[in-house]
C-alpha cells in the first residue's frame, strides 16, 4: 500500500532553506505517527507533542520558531482551546489549525475569537489536512529572513 496513494499533491516550491516548521499536538499516538509522515514526505519539519500540555512546553520551553501549530481539541491535561489561547496571550502570530472531530457553534465561534486559521475535521480524506496547510503556505513570509517567531515566557500554563 502506498502512502503517495492517501496525499494530496506534494508541496510546491518555497524558498524556506529547509521546508516549513509543523509542531502537531495530539494524544493519538497513531495519529501523530501518521500525519507527521504526511508532512515530512510534503517537505514539512515536524514535531510532535501528546497533548496540549506538552505542546505548550515544547514551545514556551524551548523557543522554537514553528510555522504552524496543528492540535486536536479534546485532549487531557490542557486541551486544544486552552493551548490555542495560551500561544495567542502570549505573543503567537504564527499560523494554527484546528485538527478536530464534530466541532459544536459556540466551540467554533471561540476559535475564530481566538484568530484561528483554519479548522480541519478529522473525518475528512487525509489528503485534506496537507491541502489546506499547503494553501496557508502562500501567506507565509518569503524566506527565512523574517521567520514568524513564537516569543513564550517558560511558565508552565495555569493548572
Amino acid at each position: 500500500f502506498a502512502m503517495n496513494a492517501l496525499l494530496s499533491p506534494p508541496l510546491a516550491t518555497t524558498t524556506f532553506d529547509t521546508g516549513p516548521r509543523v509542531l502537531f499536538v495530539d494524544d493519538s499516538e497513531l495519529l501523530r505517527l501518521l500525519v507527521s509522515l504526511m508532512l515530512r514526505e510534503h517537505g514539512y519539519e515536524v514535531e510532535t507533542a501528546h497533548d496540549g500540555f506538552d505542546g505548550w512546553q515544547r514551545t514556551a520551553e524551548q523557543m522554537h520558531t514553528y510555522d504552524f501549530v496543528i492540535t486536536d481539541l479534546d485532549m487531557p491535561r490542557l486541551n486544544g482551546l486552552e493551548l490555542i489561547r495560551l500561544l495567542r496571550e502570549n505573543g503567537c502570530h504564527g499560523r494554527v489549525v484546528v485538527y478536530s472531530g464534530s466541532i459544536c457553534p459556540s466551540v467554533r465561534n471561540r476559535l475564530e475569537t481566538l484568530g484561528v486559521d483554519a479548522v480541519v475535521p478529522k473525518h475528512a480524506s487525509p489528503g485534506r489536512l496537507i491541502e489546506t496547510i499547503s494553501t496557508l503556505v502562500g501567506q507565509l513570509p518569503d524566506s527565512r529572513e523574517n521567520p514568524l517567531r513564537l516569543p513564550f515566557t517558560s511558565d508552565p500554563p495555569p493548572a
